[in-house]
């Protein structure tokens, strides 16, 4: 799929108000920035993250779009994304983007590992709490945390529990 082939708007679940239910709204398909991926959702789970937001229990703004653990594939690349990724991977999305580099978490694990990792931001861009997440058609994600998914495996069980 080529970037002309992604449609200008997309359907997703957003949480409009604390405490009630999801509702569906076409909304514009996101750009995939510098160091993102724009890939289209195969699924998207619904976890414990998911009902505290939806609570309030996260100071998430209203509307949002939810899920934090989706799987899909890479329908366009943003600038600076290293060749590995190409349109038409497999890919899943971790929840953490684009760390700040600023803050003094990001500073030590640039000086221990040689870049950082947004896992341990202080300023956190979760998917599905601080931006966007996987509850809709199309999601943009960081491409430094994103893993490329082995074409085996089918979308749905790549999203249930290990039992």
């Amino acid at each position: 799929m080529t970037n002309e082939q992604v449609p200008k708007t997309m359907k997703a679940l957003q949480l409009i108000k604390y405490n009630e239910d999801y509702k569906m709204a076409t909304v514009p398909v996101p750009q995939a920035g510098e160091g993102d991926l724009l890939v289209k959702i195969a699924a998207s789970s619904f976890c414990h993250t998911d009902l505290q937001v939806q609570q309030g229990v996260y100071e998430s703004k209203c509307p949002m779009i939810p899920s934090h653990e989706p799987v899909g594939t890479i329908v366009a690349l943003g600038t600076n994304i290293d060749t590995k990724w190409k349109v038409g991977q497999r890919v899943g999305i971790l929840n953490f983007r684009h760390p700040c580099r600023q803050c003094d978490k990001c500073r030590w694990h640039m000086e221990a590992y040689g870049q950082p990792d947004a896992r341990f931001c202080e300023n956190k861009n979760m998917a599905g709490i601080t931006h966007d997440g996987g509850f809709a058609e199309y999601l943009t994600t960081d491409a430094s945390t994103t893993v490329l998914l082995p074409e085996n495996l089918n979308n749905i069980r790549k999203q249930l529990p290990r039992v």
